[in-house]
């Protein structure tokens, strides 16, 4: 099996996002998924990491909000419960 390697960094809060940037910045990472909040400041944090790494984020948030989710957790109960 090839080995998988997988870094993730957790915010809890947009206060982090300098600390999150910070910590991408020494790992250089090859693409960036952000599960943000589906509201105005989860999309404020997806597009300050946008604007810095291009096209190497992405925002998944866009799949949680098509089912009325506000976060991913909301999404990941909802999809348990079908």
């Amino acid at each position: 099996c090839p080995e998988i390697k997988v870094n993730a960094i957790i915010l809890n809060s947009v206060c982090n996002l300098s600390c999150a940037i910070e910590k991408l910045e020494k790992i250089k990472p090859e693409s960036i998924v952000v599960f943000g909040d589906t509201d105005i400041e989860g999309q404020k944090v997806y597009k300050k990491i946008y604007d810095i790494y291009g096209d190497i984020a992405v925002d998944f948030s866009i799949e949680y909000k098509e089912h009325n989710c506000k976060d991913f957790n909301e999404y990941i109960v909802k999809i348990k419960t079908k």
